[in-house]
């Protein structure tokens, strides 16, 4: 009895045998069930993982890139348009100023027109005075040529007569001269300062008085001074006959000849310009 429990027998050990095989062949199909789900999710998952997940990310990051490209392009376009404006305002504000020294300059030039213009009503005024000042001088050498003449034939003193003749004569070279510079003709106004140097060298032959005789060298230091300046600086030489025309007048009034000219007579050349060699007689 005890043999029959605990030996299997024949077929208790085929049974056994067949239920390892079976439980073998179960685990095998398992496992092959398994390795083909794997494979079957592999071939299927990674297709579907790089065309959903990794070619998706691999788009966005080109995209980016290309998107970072564009954005430093942009970048850099914005930096050039900004320099260009930067630019331009530049240009606009030299525009700007320079048209703002133009509008300065011709206000400048329209104020220069204006001093031109009263400079010349001035110039005219002063020809016109130059001119019946000469006219007045002329009528008064005529009488004097006429009262000369009566004197002459009277046989009466001439001297006083010939005096003022010559001085009326000087005064006339004077007052032409002074027309020739207001007139830009300035060989011609050295021509009359000669003349009128001329005719004081004649009268101081006839003063015998320490005033008169002073007061005609100081003429003939400003006819000098007149006659080297009368082509290089024509205004300095017009007041230098300014202040003989006044000079004369007052030291040797002309009878019944108005002093056209007014002003203080100077009573010294100190202050003018340097003095020069005195002007040749009759030098143009």
């Amino acid at each position: 009895m005890s043999e029959s429990t605990t030996t299997p027998s024949f077929g208790q050990r085929v049974a056994r045998f067949f239920a390892a095989l079976l439980r073998l062949l179960l685990w095998t199909l398992f496992l092959l069930l398994i390795l083909g789900g794997l494979g079957v999710l592999i071939a299927w998952g990674i297709p579907y993982v790089d065309r959903n997940i990794v070619q998706p990310l691999q788009d966005a990051r080109a995209r980016i890139t290309q998107l970072e490209s564009a954005q430093s392009e942009w970048t850099q376009r914005v930096r050039a348009n900004e320099e260009r404006l930067q630019t331009l305002d530049d240009r606009l504000n030299d525009v700007a100023a320079t048209q703002q020294a133009l509008m300065d300059d011709l206000q400048d030039l329209q104020d220069q027109l204006e001093n031109l213009a009263d400079q010349q009503t001035d110039l005219n005024a002063r020809i016109e005075d130059i001119r019946a000042e000469i006219a007045a001088l002329e009528d008064a050498q005529a009488r004097l040529d006429d009262a000369l003449a009566a004197l002459e034939d009277l046989g009466m003193e001439t001297a006083e007569i010939q005096r003022q003749q010559t001085l009326n004569r000087a005064l006339l070279h004077v007052a032409q001269a002074q027309w020739a510079l207001a007139q830009d003709d300035w060989r011609f106004a050295q021509e009359e300062i000669a003349r009128a140097a001329t005719a004081l060298s004649a009268l101081e032959a006839v003063v015998d008085d320490e005033i008169g005789l002073r007061a005609l060298d100081e003429a003939q230091t400003r006819l000098r001074l007149a006659y080297d300046k009368a082509l290089t600086s024509p205004n300095i030489a017009a007041r230098d006959l300014d202040a003989v025309w006044t000079l004369l007048q007052q030291t040797f009034p002309p009878p019944g000849v108005p002093a056209l000219m007014g002003g203080e007579a100077p009573t010294t050349h100190e202050g003018t310009e340097e003095e020069t060699p005195p002007a040749e007689s009759g030098e143009g």
